[in-house]
């Protein structure tokens, strides 16, 4: 009997060792899971478990993910341990994270673009845990994506709703506010009026990538699919408007082209939420005017400064100056009094010309403007293309 109980407290006793070293990792199959006091993913543990269910279906990998408070061994040991007890996926990428301790394991068929150190630099990304996620969950969809592993449809990332800010780069109140106003904004157009956010393009082009993202998420309203999103990159810096059903009349080219150099400052300076407002307030007048029978195209945007007047008011300040500085030298010159003629201002016996020539100095050239005719193919309007899935999309953008 002794023998027995000392195998049972060892037994228990060894149950207990794992339980700290592993702390207590799911009880089931979850991809994410949140072992913190604080429950740090909070409510978007759903959320990103879906989102995790998607990436496996699409690509048949398992993206894991668990945070806990502390751990008793590394974070690439905890990663495997969890991995070996807890990943039913083949193939399966772990990320564990305690505080600011990370570590990774790679299980299985696994690109090698997809690296332990990419896995958590791009978690490091997110202004927060979930964005944080949502960051890992971007970098090894963009490398596999890139990698042609799989279809245009099955390599757009999923939406979260009007707003999926990818690439985290607004708080939680902020996507809360911003939703709200979009959606209210939508409704009160009958035309979707979304934001995308990425950390990857996934190899396409950022037209590529808004306009699928709009097709595959089923963003639109009505039969024509009515609606607007923009898209904002920080791969590269990009930003793309892509427009479809009645959007392409509301939003001319023109008009994506000043609503672009609106927001791209913004973005640029880091002002996320500033720029977004933005877009939503310039999106509602733009739909506003097109509804009343007249889109905004190239004679409504507003005239930037002209650099030529003030390089004008520049010229005249500086004539006036040297106007100002000349006089003042010449009323000190008290000595000295004009002559009536040239030659008495050279002395007699001083100058000789022994030979001279002509040397061409300068031109003046005059131009004049000749604007273009009312009828110029480039009075406005909006061009369109065909995107992956056969639908028209109008659209523009640029670097910020």
């Amino acid at each position: 009997m002794k023998l027995i109980s000392r195998i049972a407290a060892f037994a228990a006793a060894l149950i207990i060792a794992l339980s700290c070293t592993l702390a207590a990792f799911a009880a089931d199959d979850d991809f994410v899971y949140d072992e913190t006091s604080g429950k740090v993913l909070g409510n978007y543990v759903t959320v990103l478990n879906e989102d995790a269910e998607a990436f496996y279906k699409s690509f048949d990998v398992g993206m894991y993910f668990y945070i806990t408070d502390s751990l008793n061994i590394s974070a690439d040991k905890a990663a495997e341990n969890y991995c070996g007890e807890y990943c039913s996926a083949k193939n399966a990428v772990v990320l564990v994270v305690a505080n600011s301790d990370a570590g990774v394991f790679l299980k299985g068929d696994i690109p090698g673009t997809i690296t332990k150190d990419g896995c958590i630099d791009a978690y490091k990304k997110g202004s927060d845990p979930v964005r944080g996620v949502k960051t890992y969950f971007a970098y090894a969809q963009g490398k596999y994506a890139a990698s042609g592993s799989s279809s245009a449809a099955a390599s757009t990332p999923k939406a979260t709703g009007i707003v999926t800010d990818a690439a985290g780069l607004l708080t939680e109140s902020e996507v809360s506010v911003l939703e709200n106003k979009l959606n209210t904004l939508s409704d009160k157009h009958s035309m979707d009026i979304a934001v995308v956010t990425t950390l990857t393009l996934n190899g396409k082009t950022p037209e590529e990538y808004a306009d699928d993202f709009y097709d595959y998420n089923g963003f639109g309203r009505g039969t024509a699919r009515d609606g607007v999103i923009m898209l904002v990159s920080m791969e590269d810096n990009d930003i793309w408007i892509s427009t479809t059903g009645y959007g392409i009349t509301a939003f001319t080219d023109a008009g994506i082209d000043y609503i672009y150099r609106s927001v791209k400052d913004d973005l640029h300076n880091g002002n996320y939420m500033s720029a977004f407002n933005t877009y939503a307030d310039m999106a509602d007048d733009f739909i506003t005017k097109a509804r009343d029978g007249s889109p905004v195209d190239r004679k409504d945007i507003p005239k930037e400064a002209q650099w030529g007047k003030w390089l004008g008011i520049s010229a005249v300040i500086a004539v006036i100056g040297s106007i100002i500085v000349s006089s003042t030298l010449k009323a000190s010159m008290k000595s000295v009094h004009s002559k009536p003629y040239a030659s008495e201002y050279v002395r007699e016996g001083s100058f000789r010309i022994d030979r001279q020539f002509d040397n061409f100095l300068y031109s003046t050239v005059t131009r004049v403007y000749d604007p273009p005719s009312e009828s110029s193919s480039s009075g406005g309007g909006s061009s369109t293309h065909t995107s992956s899935s056969g639908t028209t999309h109008g659209g523009g953008g640029g670097k910020f």
